[in-house]
């Protein structure tokens, strides 16, 4: 992927990021949002690698009952809320929005600052002798 292409698709990640973080706090009643935006975000989150936001929405999952709301269509649930630790949730947000936005100011490169918390991964592949 080209520079200038991260770039845009980096811009179009966050306003998303923003956007669908305003739904889930626009159906926010106490601790409790719906399953329907909770899951909109988690698909968002996931695809941009933002494990520990994505986490915290699956452990709202796991408190959820779901077998009064059963799925109308692909992650649709109505009526279906789900408990969510907002304080998590926004410390979370906030710094997968603050990563993205320091790479949209830097055009699409990795800023240096964000350079000692990123975790590379290397694929290594092992067979075992049986």
């Amino acid at each position: 992927m080209s520079l200038k292409t991260r770039f845009l698709f980096l811009e179009v990640y966050l306003e998303d990021l923003q956007d669908v973080y305003s739904e889930v706090m626009e159906t926010l009643k106490g601790d409790k949002v719906t399953y329907d935006s909770l899951r909109k975000f988690k698909h968002l989150a996931i695809s941009l690698a933002f494990n520990a936001v994505s986490d915290v929405c699956q452990q709202a999952f796991d408190k959820t009952d779901f077998d009064p709301f059963p799925e109308v269509a692909p992650d649709e649930r109505p009526g279906c809320v789900c408990p969510l630790d907002v304080k998590a949730f926004t410390q979370q947000t906030a710094a997968a929005v603050a990563l993205v936005k320091m790479m949209v100011d830097a055009e699409g490169e990795l800023p240096p600052a964000a350079e000692p918390r990123i975790v590379r991964v290397e694929k290594k592949f092992y067979y075992d002798d049986i």
